[in-house]
């Protein structure tokens, strides 16, 4: 008697492993694997703005006790976090979940608004816990523009509204 073996291949494709994001100035490349971090930043004139080596998580979070404000911990998507990515017409949304005890839910938006891209985020903290300091969305930048960088500057808000 003779035996007969059958082995099935599967030729799924492969998923989107990076979703890229453009306004009038830039385009922002956010990759899956890396729980939607931030790999590539390039200007609408083909300028390389982000950093070639390295990531930065997405998001930090300082989460703290409600009850007790000296027990804080510091939250970032990573090992046994897991983030959703959908794109609705222009925006891409990442639902973060997974993130340990503090943190219940996190879901960041980007979407292009002319020349701007505008980032958002809602942060659900467990029972007990509060988000006392979001930093968001942190990205690497490239070390020069150009051959030089004295002439480079990033310009951030630190304060409400952005």
């Amino acid at each position: 008697m003779k035996s007969k073996l059958t082995v099935l291949l599967s030729m799924a494709p492969v998923a989107a492993m990076a979703v890229e994001i453009a306004s009038e100035s830039m385009k922002v490349t956010l990759d899956e694997r890396e729980q939607c971090a931030v790999t590539r930043v390039v200007s609408a004139g083909g300028v390389e703005l982000g950093a070639t080596r390295g990531r930065a998580p997405l998001f930090s979070i300082k989460a703290t006790r409600c009850d007790d404000f000296t027990k804080s911990m510091t939250i970032e998507p990573g090992k046994g976090s897991t983030c959703a990515v959908a794109k609705d017409g222009d925006t891409v949304r990442m639902t973060y979940t997974g993130l340990g005890a503090e943190i219940a839910k996190v879901v960041c938006t980007v979407r292009p608004d002319g020349a701007k891209l505008r980032w958002n985020i809602s942060v659900e903290p467990n029972a007990g816990w509060a988000a006392e300091t979001v930093s968001y969305p942190q990205i690497l930048t490239a070390e020069n523009i150009g051959t030089t960088g004295v002439d480079d500057a990033v310009v951030a808000g630190n304060a409400k509204g952005g």
